[in-house]
């Protein structure tokens, strides 16, 4: 098994691969993504890989982003996985692991206080792994939200007239898809 830390190390067309073939892929998994990330001047970019066998298994692409002065920023560096780790189907519980801690330890030696992933799949396959590497779960509100544009008429409350209004609803989402 091979921990791989540097983005030009990674075989291009395995990451395109893992990206198209992947359950929990998103945009942010890319390659593309992790270009945009590098190209932010208030943001420093990273990429953490796993492979067996010379198979792309695992693929972690995010940012760290600091604030103000060089104590402020000191206090305030955190790294951001936007997307969460695109996974393969067939990554084992081994892989994941090495791969998560070593995105701890990389980041631990750029001194982030912390690590937040916001995953847009459903990773509770893989929790318990998430949770032996030191990851909490943290719930947040997961809204989903349909905006339907409406002509519909409605009643003023201010003075019973009728009036064009667009109708959203909000939902919370009973079930975190985050970890």
């Amino acid at each position: 098994m091979t921990i791989i830390t540097k983005f030009d190390q990674i075989d291009c067309s395995a990451w395109d691969q893992l990206v198209e073939n992947s359950p929990v892929s998103s945009w942010f998994q890319t390659r593309e993504a992790y270009n945009f990330f590098d190209s932010l001047n208030f943001a420093e970019s990273f990429v953490v890989a796993v492979q067996e066998n010379d198979i792309l298994q695992g693929v972690t692409v995010g940012y760290i982003q600091c604030d103000g002065s060089l104590l402020k920023q000191r206090l305030s560096r955190r790294a951001i996985i936007t997307g969460g780790p695109l996974l393969s189907a067939q990554i084992s519980k081994r892989q994941l692991t090495s791969m998560l801690l070593a995105v701890k330890e990389l980041l631990n030696t750029h001194h982030c206080i912390y690590i937040e992933t916001r995953n847009l799949n459903d990773y509770s396959y893989w929790r318990n792994v998430f949770e032996k590497c030191g990851f909490k779960y943290v719930p947040h509100y997961n809204f989903h939200i349909t905006s339907l544009v409406s002509s519909r008429k409605t009643t003023d409350p201010y003075g019973n007239r009728s009036s064009p209004i667009r109708w959203s609803s909000i939902e919370t989402d009973p079930s975190p898809s985050a970890l």
